[in-house]
């Protein structure tokens, strides 16, 4: 198993010296997406989130992710698209991503339901539905 690490530069150091790691710093859209279609695993160890972006697009890709459950995450994904740690430990971490390096048929399911999910935050669904409370929120008024 090998390990794509994308990061700041400065975050990537102390992975510097694994043996099963590549690093990748300040690479363009097209690079990020190819690494995201390359991957059979994608891995998002958050300590808390809000929006995040690295998840949707691992999404958009059809990737299977393994994340964990903080902050607004699960304003994004169900149980259904993607393997969701209860919390940041190691081990629980470890666990899921042996389950699904063994499970091709599982990352195969996780990728697609993912692909799926991630679909309705396009931004053409985002537009449509912003629209839609712009004008909720501003019907004119009737004159008193």
């Amino acid at each position: 198993m090998v390990f794509r690490i994308v990061a700041v530069k400065e975050s990537l150091e102390r992975f510097r010296e694994l043996p099963n790691v590549e690093l990748y710093s300040g690479i363009d859209d097209d690079a990020l997406r190819q690494l995201y279609r390359d991957s059979h695993i994608g891995l998002l160890p958050l300590q808390d989130s809000t929006a995040n972006n690295a998840l949707l697009e691992m999404m958009a890709c059809g990737l299977p992710i393994v994340v964990t459950r903080v902050g607004s995450v699960e304003d994004y994904i169900t149980d259904d698209c993607c393997s969701i740690c209860p919390d940041n430990r190691p081990e629980g971490i470890i666990r899921l991503l042996r389950e699904l390096e063994q499970a091709p048929e599982e990352r195969q399911r996780l990728g697609m339901a993912a692909r799926q999910r991630g679909l309705e935050f396009s931004w053409p669904r985002t537009a449509d539905r912003m629209a839609e409370v712009y004008n909720n929120c501003f019907q004119p008024r009737e004159p008193a």
